[in-house]
């Protein structure tokens, strides 16, 4: 089982990234838009499945991070 864990971007404090822990990969980022809300965008290889999530709108950081270990909980 893949653990993802939410951590702050170093650079920019609207960010948050998405990280697969026992790799110590990057997966994902969270950002907050020019709307308000929080969307993920993807990165990295393991994330192109996920695209469909862009669209996706979050009340907070947390709640993206619910939507990838739901993703990557079986892996």
């Amino acid at each position: 089982m893949a653990t993802i864990e939410l951590q702050p971007h170093n650079e920019n404090s609207q960010t948050w990234l998405l990280v697969w822990a026992e790799r110590q990969e990057i997966v994902g980022r969270v950002r907050r838009g020019e709307d308000g809300w929080f969307h993920i965008t993807a990165h990295g290889p393991h994330w192109s499945p996920m695209k469909s999530f862009a669209g996706d709108k979050f009340d907070d950081p947390s709640e993206a991070l619910k939507q990838a270990q739901a993703y990557f909980g079986n892996r």
